[in-house]
């Protein structure tokens, strides 16, 4: 029988914010987004996981006023903006008392690269149907941009940053520069279905800030500076460069960050900010979005929420450039320039890995002697392990270390005969039947198409793709898609082939091993 060590030993209390945790973040890494019926159940569980978190937990009279407050402020802010995600964020800032952070990125890894990778290979590979959009990329014309299950092809490439920042965070212990070789490679591989620029920018600049800690170790004055800039930075391009900003400034700088300048412009001289918010839903529509984090921010939540989590990222940055903590401030920054472009910070999308490293400041500014807990004294410690599970895992990577030239090689044999196998046997059509409302402009598209059914063709050599229903109007396009597509479709062949290969020898391997042992 394996022996139960301390880092096995959890108490009750974590185990109940792993259990908030875990249900919205499997509930977003599997394209769940409010409304749903099924989020719904996912947001009851982890506030009842919440809850008991909360009643197990002792605080001083100090942080029960400070999280009342804060909690009182969120709900203040839902009731008058009807977003749930500035109640989210205070959630999971006052629930995090006590809770380790390298076992909650444990847990998060583990959640995000179940969710996120299932729905991402499922959709990859058509098992599930995915939306989609038709725009302009890269001079090869009109492109599909595969959502592969989430709400825009630029959420899918953001989930990749938070799988990315996961890992970075966890493996900073046991650092290779070739990890980072691979993660770009998997940033690729995901830019090839999004065609995100912003997206793909943002993860490889958070690679190379990572290569440059860990050449570096630690920063000297001039860097700690930089570091201090970078929020101001961010803030002065979502507010001060859409209103000062002209000419060709303006455009190069709105260019850059993908017309999210002009966007905030509009948002900024048409709707004031309040000191609890305000209900967007009229003014934002389909064309005219609020994809920039602060800006969403301080007009839904107002003034109030949005100088808190100004102040908590203020102090947390300067609280990790003092311990010289490089990773963490390496993902705090990826995700900040991130938010330029994309509203995750701080909405109900629960990516937002950057609260986790900027949250613990929270509680440490001081310790009163007297804790309250309403059930502190249950809080006890319970073993989480699986029987056995630990011994298997050592034998598989003692088999793959032995064995690592040959499993390299039959992978690599077996991605090739994937690829092969489906650029050879799968057929492309010769044009697209596609919804006008997926395409960025359709004014060369004038003819539009109503079909019975997701099989109805106009002619041979057709292939329907988003149909809905009947009053779903389809157009037909050719360009360059099938090319795009049989590209995609050959480099997944092969990916998972590989994959496939590596994981069954391996399989074998250990078994052969254990037999020979036995």
């Amino acid at each position: 029988m394996e022996q139960i060590t301390k880092k096995h030993m959890v108490k009750r209390s974590e185990i109940c914010f792993f259990i908030f945790f875990v249900s919205l973040l499997f509930a977003k890494g599997i394209g769940l987004y409010d409304g749903q019926t099924a989020f719904k159940v996912f947001l009851v569980i982890a506030l009842m996981g919440w809850a008991g978190k909360a009643v197990l937990t002792s605080y001083s009279l100090r942080e029960i006023v400070f999280y009342g407050t804060f909690l009182l402020l969120g709900g203040v802010v839902y009731v008058v903006s009807h977003e749930k995600g500035a109640l989210f964020v205070a959630l999971l800032l006052c629930g995090m008392k006590n809770i380790d952070l390298k076992r909650l990125f444990q847990v998060g890894l583990a959640t995000w690269a179940l969710s996120f990778g299932s729905l991402f290979f499922l959709t990859a590979l058509h098992v599930i149907d995915s939306p989609f959009k038709v725009h302009d990329r890269l001079g090869m014309g009109r492109v599909i941009r595969w959502n592969l299950g989430y709400a825009h092809p630029n959420v899918l490439h953001i989930s990749y940053l938070v799988l990315v920042c996961f890992l970075v965070y966890l493996l900073q212990d046991r650092f290779r520069f070739y990890y980072l070789a691979v993660l770009e490679a998997g940033n690729l591989f995901v830019f090839m279905y999004s065609l995100s620029t912003t997206g793909f920018l943002v993860t490889t600049a958070c690679l190379v800030l990572v290569c440059y800690w860990e050449i570096r170790k630690k920063f000297c004055k001039v860097e700690q500076v930089l570091i201090q800039c970078c929020l101001p930075l961010c803030l002065f391009l979502s507010f001060g460069a859409p209103l000062l900003l002209k000419g060709r400034m303006f455009d190069h700088v709105n260019k850059l960050l993908n017309t999210r300048l002009e966007l905030s412009k509009w948002f900024l001289q048409n709707q004031t900010a309040g000191l609890f918010g305000v209900d967007t839903t009229r003014i934002v529509t389909s064309l005219r979005t609020m994809d920039n984090s602060y800006v969403f921010a301080w007009i839904t939540y107002g003034i109030l929420f949005f100088a808190f989590l100004m102040y908590l990222y203020v102090r947390g940055i300067y609280r990790r450039t003092m311990q010289q903590d490089g990773i963490a401030l390496c993902l705090i920054l990826s995700c900040l320039a991130a938010g330029l472009t994309e509203p995750f910070l701080f909405n109900t999308s629960f990516k937002n890995v950057s609260l986790l490293l900027v949250g613990p400041g929270l509680w440490m500014a001081g310790k009163e002697i007297k804790e309250i807990g309403i059930l502190a004294g249950f809080d006890r410690e319970a073993a989480l392990q699986l029987p056995g599970l630990t011994a298997v895992w050592g034998d598989w990577k003692g088999a793959l270390k032995k064995y690592r030239s040959k499993l390299i090689i039959w992978a690599l044999a077996g991605a090739l005969m994937g690829g092969i196998l489906v650029s050879v046997c799968v057929s492309y059509p010769d044009r697209y039947l596609l919804p006008r409302k997926a395409f960025e402009y359709t004014d060369d598209l004038t003819e539009g198409y109503y079909l019975t059914s997701g099989e109805d063709i106009l002619q041979e050599g057709d292939r329907v793709l988003g149909y809905e229903s009947a009053k779903t109007e389809m157009v037909a396009f050719a360009g360059n898609i099938a090319k795009v597509e049989r590209f995609r479709n050959t480099v997944t062949g092969s990916i998972v082939a590989g994959a496939a290969v590596f994981v069954v020898a391996s399989l074998f391997l250990l078994l052969g091993e254990k037999r020979r042992k036995g």
